[in-house]
């Protein structure tokens, strides 16, 4: 993972969501993040990054002291109480979040007939590409599907929690155009309060979340968790998407 470099963009409601160096991490919080370890096995494709205490066991302790590995995990675990330059690091990818964040919060709606679709409880509908927003809660009961291409772009404001079903499922399918299907890294959830996934749910894309994430056993994420709260993970697969 590497500083910033790049200055915010000025962003239009067809832009992705800019993540800076946010975008690098797989699990990136400002409060604790934790495993269930080798007790329950868990697969993370990404680095964790956190401003307060990571929990990954198991967890080894490089050298210098900049970083810490796992066996679960395919990247590297980084807490800024740990040695230089890694404090700097988190900090930049933390202010890159809440960019983010606030820029996903604020985007307005790409029709009128995308506010409060189903009010909340969306399981079993198809979303074409846009800006959705609802003002309370949202539920997914039942599995919910993307239809797009590898350029759409979707993100969906909750004003409330997001809450997704045991064993439920997002499905990304084609819109017959012939330019694939949607892709992780153009889609974002913008979560005022919490997030919990239900044992084996499935979801994709960038979760921003302010409370905490929850992921119950056997879930997975292809994309992100990031969260102003804590991370909690058990036999977890989360897989980071290449930044776009």
């Amino acid at each position: 993972v590497q500083p910033a470099t790049a200055v915010n963009p000025v962003y239009t409601g067809t832009d992705r969501v800019w993540l800076g160096t946010a975008g690098e991490f797989a699990v990136l919080t400002k409060a604790a993040s934790s495993s269930t370890g080798n007790a329950v096995p868990y697969s993370i494709t990404g680095d964790v990054g956190t401003g307060a205490a990571l929990t990954y066991a198991p967890m080894l302790m490089d050298a210098n002291g900049e970083f810490a590995t796992s066996t679960q995990v395919s990247g590297l675990l980084y807490a800024t109480s740990y040695s230089a330059p890694t404090k700097a690091l988190v900090t930049a990818a933390l202010d890159d979040f809440d960019t983010a964040y606030t820029d996903a919060k604020d985007r307005a709606l790409s029709d009128t007939a995308n506010l409060d679709v189903l009010t909340g409880a969306i399981g079993g509908h198809v979303f074409t590409a846009g800006i959705y927003k609802w003002s309370a809660f949202v539920t997914i009961t039942t599995d919910i599907t993307l239809k797009g291409s590898s350029s759409s772009l979707y993100i969906f404001q909750v004003a409330e929690y997001l809450s997704i079903a045991a064993s439920t499922r997002m499905n990304l399918v084609s819109d017959g155009t012939g330019n694939g299907t949607p892709d992780a890294s153009g889609i974002v959830w913008q979560v005022g309060t919490y997030l919990v996934f239900g044992a084996s749910a499935h979801l994709e894309g960038t979760m921003l979340v302010q409370a905490y994430i929850t992921f119950g056993a056997g879930a997975s994420l292809n994309g992100r968790a990031m969260c102003v709260g804590a991370v909690t993970l058990s036999a977890v697969t989360l897989t980071r998407p290449p930044p776009s």
